[in-house]
């Protein structure tokens, strides 16, 4: 009898040890999941607060091929929203350059599955897709992330990075000297009121709005090149990673995207974090290879060279 209960101690230590060892397992697995759910849960409630004390960033896009669609919607006449602004931007970590290209709403295209029209168009006919789409095809780039403002998020934007307003003086005479010869007179003639000293960001994008048709494109286009050099020069000097993270929830709160909060958060530290980023900023078409004309299904519309534009800003793109 005695033999037998030696038996089974002997079978019921192994079982009872394994059990232990099986619980310590358990135990280990389910102290590592609650650290891990712990911690994102964390990221996911004080959200950008927790990425601007962050030391381990994620890498910023690098190189041509990583290049940002930012897209400023405004309402027509029959109130159905097109494009105001439609620019490229592109980050080389390489060259400590960031680049910003304009592009002219008003280029007549081939909008793939629908008609020749005006660029801006194309995302009244399908969307961010379609717009991605019709410019990839006739510039020649390829669009890795979009960012698209509605006019209040636009306004928004104008208001954070620039408080103080634009000063219209200054911003007329600055682009009075950038302009070797000016076809039509500065907008502030055809806005049909006399406008403040500055603007502030709903004023901005009002008057984006106010100045359309060819008799005021040259001046639409000169005035929106200045605000988004501005804009993006004032986002180069941030002065600091709260700065960076409002603007980074103002972006991802004010405007549809397909950038994660890191890779935004990442891009844009690291523009602000390279002691001597430069900007260098373009007009496409360029200035020289384009004109106007007027089709009874389009109004005025802008018939460029597209052979010499796709070289043109492939060019611009390429890093040194």
């Amino acid at each position: 009898m005695e033999s037998e209960d030696k038996k089974k101690l002997f079978i019921f230590k192994p079982v009872f040890f394994l059990s232990s060892v099986s619980l310590l397992i358990l135990a280990i697995i389910f102290t590592f999941y609650f650290q891990s759910f712990t911690q994102n849960e964390q990221m996911d409630h004080k959200g950008f607060a927790n990425q601007a004390n962050s030391t381990a960033l994620a890498d910023p896009p690098s190189g041509n091929e990583e290049i940002v669609l930012f897209v400023g919607l405004g309402k027509e006449d029959d109130d159905h929203v097109t494009p105001q602004t439609i620019s490229l931007a592109n980050y080389s970590q390489k060259e400590e350059k960031l680049r910003h290209a304009l592009l002219l709403e008003d280029s007549y295209v081939s909008i793939p599955g629908g008609p020749d029209h005006k660029l801006k168009l194309a995302y009244s006919y399908g969307g961010i897709e379609l717009l991605i789409e019709t410019i990839e095809d006739h510039f020649g780039v390829n669009i890795t992330y979009y960012a698209l403002f509605p006019p209040k998020g636009m306004a928004d934007l104008i208001d954070f990075l620039v408080p103080q307003g634009f000063n219209t003086k200054e911003m007329e005479s600055r682009i009075t000297s950038n302009i070797r010869l000016l076809d039509d007179p500065l907008p502030y003639l055809d806005v049909g009121q006399d406008l403040p000293d500055t603007l502030d960001g709903s004023q901005t994008v009002m008057l984006l709005h106010t100045l359309q048709g060819k008799e005021n494109s040259y001046s639409r286009n000169k005035i929106r090149e200045e605000i988004e050099r501005t804009l993006f020069q004032v986002t180069l000097t941030l002065p600091n990673k709260e700065e960076i993270s409002t603007l980074v929830n103002l972006l991802r709160n004010r405007s549809e995207t397909n950038m994660s909060t890191s890779s935004m958060f990442s891009w844009v530290n690291n523009l602000v974090h390279t002691p001597y980023t430069e900007l260098e900023t373009g007009v496409f078409p360029l200035e020289n290879t384009y004109q106007y004309e007027t089709y009874s299904h389009a109004g005025d519309v802008i018939t460029w060279d597209q052979t010499t534009n796709e070289r043109a800003i492939e060019d611009f793109f390429k890093e040194d």
